[in-house]
């Protein structure tokens, strides 16, 4: 589990107290709005939960392949480009390569959002929980 994950599952626990305590002619008049909030909070629930786990992962292995074979198939093709003089091509063919090394090292800094030098920490998230609770607690 991320860190700070806990406070989504305590306030989705409370929302299924809620409904669990009331009273029965409360459900019988709320029934069909009841079950839908009941809907809607599961279903925030699996997809909150698919996004940890799809944020946990790395880039698939199909999409480095992808990156690297396409860097390397410009870098192959950039040597049939005809010039001249040999210093303009060799010039070319460096800021090419140049280029496709930033990319993928971008590409690898930010492939995994928790871990590593830019990772996503939790106080925007528990600073946003915050000022929601703030605003569900003004009349």
């Amino acid at each position: 589990r991320l860190q700070g994950d806990w406070s989504s599952d305590v306030c989705s626990s409370d929302l299924y107290r809620l409904f669990g305590h009331l009273t029965p002619e409360v459900r019988q008049s709320d029934g069909a709005i009841d079950q839908a909030a009941l809907q809607l909070i599961g279903q925030i629930q699996t997809e909150r939960n698919k996004r940890t786990l799809q944020a946990g992962e790395s880039l698939p292995a199909i999409m480095w392949l992808g990156s690297i074979g396409s860097g390397g198939l410009v870098l192959l093709l950039s040597f049939f480009l005809y010039m001249d003089r040999a210093w303009p091509q060799v010039l070319v063919i460096s800021v090419m390569t140049t280029m496709i090394a930033m990319l993928l090292c971008i590409t690898f800094v930010l492939s995994r959002p928790f871990v590593g030098p830019m990772a996503l920490q939790p106080e925007g998230f528990e600073h946003s929980i915050s000022v929601y609770d703030t605003v569900d607690k003004t009349p």
